[in-house]
């Protein structure tokens, strides 16, 4: 036995477990979660904003129309209280007036009258104030005179903006009976005009100095609302991303605080359970893999023994065969002997053929790596299968599209993986059925289906299908899918099976693109 074959079995091994193990554990395929149709998923800059900016943003969006709005109500207020306060006023002074007036005319004291109507000037909202006839002329006005200005006389369709004029009714009494007659119900009226300039400059400067504590308020608020959420929900969601990205990493010991928030602290329990789970399973994968391989070494041993005594076995039958031959040549056709020779003749061929087969199982061949479709091994093998499915009249539906993404590995092994599948599925169909192959990319890992319509396997013989030696058919060896499996799981990929008894059985395997996570190992 050669010392070369054990180190070669040995490489073989260590690639085994670099691609089963590590590549499994240390760097797991993220699975996106499918978007439910119809949903909105929101604008791409909405969804580009941090959880803080967007609280942020719907607060600002939900508060400053309430603001603002209050803001107007407010101005709107006010200027309604101060008007119906200075017509309160006017109403007041109307009565007070007219008594003046009405108490000097009795006593013809025409200088009272003249001194009430500059003291009424003096008012700052007032701009005028005249006394008028019953036929409404100016009986006296000196308008301004006193500050120089020249009487003018105003109309209420000529009164400019924030111009008010009011008239005060001077009514007869008795004691005018003897001057003005009594005839006459209103002997005059006083107009003052009243600008409301100054009224309009005070609500200016109230809705100012309201609208600066407003905003000063608001600022305020967004002050404290920021902290509120960089303290209560931004720094939690950078722990929880900071954890994430060192788990990532292969910092299995990561840890999150408590959180002071009752659904962060289920959040950072759930993620240290997590995260707890995946380090037991992963020390349990590793003791379970490394243990796989002590016993796989063991194992390599052995096959290197037997695979030197099958080839010392397999020489001794190939010259019982050649004599075998030399007997029957000698017998005549169809006598008794003769049949019996071709009897044992038959058995020594299964045998040869069962340490060819364990011989390539024992002995994997070396390699050859490059990076090829998956299409070109299966059309390879196909042509070699069509005169058996037509004879077995079985149907071949093949779904292999040539545009799928190439795989790297050795092509030669998958073309002997898939052809010892394509007869598995051919034997399973002596009847006649439907042989299905297909292909297609899931998860950067290609996936090829192969599956027939037979009888399908008990579930009690699933458990032990991929055992070597282990055969669900009289004739068979028990190597195909053994070794079958082996070599998928060289190139870094999966082979699996599904079975329904009385409806057919599918086997599937796996195999990384080239490029994607896991074909470095297969690229040793």
């Amino acid at each position: 036995m050669k010392a070369s074959g054990v180190k070669g079995r040995r490489k073989f091994l260590s690639k085994r477990w670099q691609s089963c193990c590590f590549q499994g554990i240390s760097e797991p395929r993220m699975t996106h979660l499918p978007v439910r149709r119809g949903a909105d998923t929101g604008s791409p800059i909405w969804s580009n904003l941090r959880l803080s900016s967007q609280l942020l943003l719907l607060l600002l969006a939900c508060n400053v129309p309430v603001f603002i709005a209050f803001h107007i109500y407010d101005i709107r207020a006010t200027r309604s209280q101060i008007e119906a306060l200075e017509k309160d006023t006017l109403e007041i002074l109307e009565p007070l007036v007219a008594g003046a007036i009405e108490e000097s005319m009795v006593h013809s004291n025409r200088e009272h009258i003249d001194e009430l109507l500059i003291e009424l000037r003096k008012n700052r909202a007032i701009e005028s104030a005249q006394l008028l006839d019953a036929q409404g002329r100016i009986v006296d006005t000196t308008g301004f005179r006193e500050a120089g200005s020249s009487p003018r006389k105003k109309t209420a369709s000529s009164e400019p903006d924030g111009v008010n004029t009011t008239e005060i009714p001077i009514r007869s009494n008795p004691s005018c009976v003897r001057c003005h007659g009594a005839q006459k119900q209103i002997l005059g009226r006083v107009r003052l005009t009243t600008r409301t300039t100054g009224v309009r400059d005070a609500i200016l400067r109230i809705n100012a100095a309201r609208a600066a504590m407003v905003i000063v308020g608001f600022l305020c608020l967004i002050l404290s609302v920021y902290i509120v959420v960089l303290r209560m929900v931004r720094r939690p969601m950078r722990q929880i991303l900071d954890g994430m990205d060192a788990v990532r990493r292969g910092k299995l010991d990561t840890r999150l605080p408590v959180a002071h928030s009752r659904e962060f602290r289920r959040i950072f329990a759930y993620f240290n359970s997590m995260v707890c789970d995946i380090e037991r399973d992963r020390k349990r994968i590793v003791e379970l893999h490394r243990a796989d391989i002590a016993h796989m070494d063991r194992l390599a041993t052995l096959g290197e023994l037997a695979a030197h005594l099958a080839h010392e076995v397999r020489n001794p039958l190939t010259g019982i065969g050649s004599t075998i031959q030399v007997f029957i040549a000698q017998e005549e056709p169809g006598s008794a002997k003769r049949g019996i020779l071709e009897k044992i003749l038959g058995q020594l061929d299964r045998m040869d053929k069962t340490m060819s087969s364990f011989l390539r199982y024992a002995r994997m061949p070396e390699t050859v790596v490059r990076a090829f479709k998956i299409h070109e091994p299966i059309q390879r093998v196909l042509p070699l299968l069509l005169p058996r499915l037509k004879a077995q009249k079985i149907e071949l539906r093949v779904d292999v599209p040539e545009s799928l993404p190439e795989v790297r590995g050795d092509a030669g092994q998958i073309e002997q993986s898939f052809l010892n599948l394509a007869l598995n599925a051919a034997q399973a169909m002596p009847d006649g059925g439907t042989l299905t192959v297909s292909a297609g990319v899931l998860n950067d890992m290609i996936r090829v289906e192969i599956g027939d319509t037979g009888n399908g396997i008990k579930p009690a013989e699933l458990e032990n299908i991929f055992k070597p030696f282990y055969s669900t058919r009289e004739k068979g060896s028990g190597l195909g899918l053994s070794l079958s499996r082996q070599i998928i799981m060289a190139h870094g990929g999966v082979l699996t099976l599904e079975s329904v008894p009385g409806s057919g059985t599918t086997v599937f395997f796996t195999l990384p693109c080239d490029g994607g996570p896991g074909a470095e190992g297969s690229q040793e």
